[in-house]
């Protein structure tokens, strides 16, 4: 599968095993994808790791063309 837009993957290394999953087939069979993985958070990352979320998200949209 190929995915023309750029895309980031974003998830806490405490999300539930199946969120870990569905990141690891995106991941693993599209292009253009990037992951990240929060540490010491779940699936509220917007409510654990604020700062961190906002400057992978911001990082990410400043890469693009």
């Amino acid at each position: 599968m190929i995915c023309l837009l750029k895309t980031v993957i974003i998830y806490g290394d405490r999300d539930s095993e199946d969120i870990k999953k569905i990141a690891h087939i995106l991941s693993k069979n599209m292009q253009n994808i990037k992951t990240s993985i929060i540490k010491d958070a779940d699936h509220l990352l917007n409510f654990e790791k604020p700062e961190e979320l906002n400057k992978l998200i911001l990082d990410f949209l400043s890469s693009l063309d």
